[in-house]
């Protein structure tokens, strides 16, 4: 009998192995599996923060877009026409007379303009006299109704006087 009772005790302790033995290898294959899941799950939340920040600064440029375009519109309105600009020789020449200076401005180049770009007139400018005549007379032209740019300057000393030449430009509308 003992046989048998060891052979029952023993079957028992088989099939009780054999359970945990199962069901450790279901909680390895959860465990696996959950940590796949936790991986995509990390992954996903990555990806969501991600397109949570792009979505924030998108929002942002959209509300600097509208701001750009009120400010151009503003800006736009300030700019003379094309013929007003044009007038920077009138400028010029009067700034010229009232400060002494001898000047000469040719019209270099005309670029029109575009939807978002204001248009641009270059001139080619010399001017020559004493130091501090020249320089009210720039100051006259800096203070003008034209919105000007200088892009190129030369100014040379020839003795007691100096003479300037420069590369100006006019935007307009």
């Amino acid at each position: 009998m003992l046989d048998s009772s060891k052979k029952q005790i023993l079957s028992q302790i088989l099939i009780t192995l054999g359970v945990i033995g199962g069901l450790a290898a279901i909680a390895l294959g959860l465990a696996f599996h959950l940590d796949i899941s936790l991986g995509t799950v990390f992954e996903k939340k990555s990806e969501l923060d991600l397109r949570k920040v792009g979505t924030a600064e998108l929002d942002a440029l959209i509300r600097q877009a509208e701001e750009a375009g009120q400010l151009t519109e503003k800006l736009s309105k300030l700019l003379p026409s094309q013929d007003q600009a044009a007038k920077l020789s009138d400028l010029v020449n009067s700034q010229g007379s009232k400060n002494k200076i001898v000047t000469e401005i040719n019209l270099a180049d005309t670029i029109m303009p575009k939807p978002d770009q204001p248009g641009v007139l270059r001139f080619n400018l010399k001017a020559s006299g004493v130091y501090s005549d020249l320089l009210n007379f720039l100051r006259g032209l800096e203070n003008g109704a034209l919105p000007i740019a200088f892009e190129e300057t030369n100014l040379i000393r020839k003795d007691d006087h100096f003479e300037l030449s420069a590369k100006v430009k006019v935007f307009f509308k």
